[in-house]
């Protein structure tokens, strides 16, 4: 090994050194903490942070009781009346205009998952974000499916209402059969679009992350 790569590394441990005694103020608190004492971080823009060990505990534990003991009655209880709301809406739209909008979907993928935290006590989780996701995909198939018998109503020869074509597919057995039929047409574009509301319901009870 030559003197210049002896001399680089000696002096790669001089600066790691005195960084690691370096004081720095703790982004949270504000506290004076040495480096070697803290955690650091990266933000977004590359910029390195600290944060003192008392302040590590006490995000650990806001994390941990995130999490903790959630309300799934509540979590089901709010997320199915938000999923009303948001079939309600997306009924209407699609019926008036003919078209399907992903920004739509979004939202009701935001709004529902939103109102299972809500309703789970402002509690986060991945039971949480199941039922979120099922409960965006169960409104959006019921959605679908209310718009088809709305057009097959619409035909004069069908002399019956969308409520009688619901409750008669129920006693038939047929139900299930209409379902399938509902994904099979919504299509790959359909499927995409219903594919954004889904991931922002299951993305919005994740727990935080430090």
């Amino acid at each position: 090994m030559g003197e210049e790569e002896k001399l680089e590394q000696q002096e790669e441990k001089i600066v790691m050194g005195g960084k690691a005694d370096q004081i720095v103020n703790c982004q949270r608190c504000g506290k004076e903490i040495k480096v070697q004492d803290g955690h650091s971080f990266e933000t977004e823009d590359g910029k390195e942070v600290y944060v003192c060990n008392d302040c590590i505990a006490q995000i650990n534990q806001a994390l941990e009781e995130e999490t903790k003991n959630p309300n799934i009655f509540g979590a089901l209880l709010l997320g199915l009346i938000a999923g009303i709301v948001c079939g309600l809406v997306w009924y209407f739209v699609v019926t008036m205009s003919n078209t399907e909008y992903a920004i739509l979907t979004i939202l009701m993928g935001w709004f529902i998952g939103s109102a299972v935290c809500k309703g789970a006590g402002n509690k986060k989780g991945m039971r949480l974000q199941i039922i979120a996701a099922l409960l965006t995909a169960i409104t959006l198939v019921l959605s679908e499916l209310f718009i088809g018998l709305n057009f097959i109503a619409s035909d004069p020869e069908v002399n019956m209402t969308i409520s009688q074509l619901f409750l008669g597919s129920i006693f038939t057995g047929d139900i299930f059969n209409l379902l399938w039929e509902v994904i099979k047409n919504a299509g790959p574009i359909g499927l995409l679009i219903w594919g954004f509301g889904l991931f922002w319901a299951y993305s919005i009870p994740r727990p935080t992350k430090i």
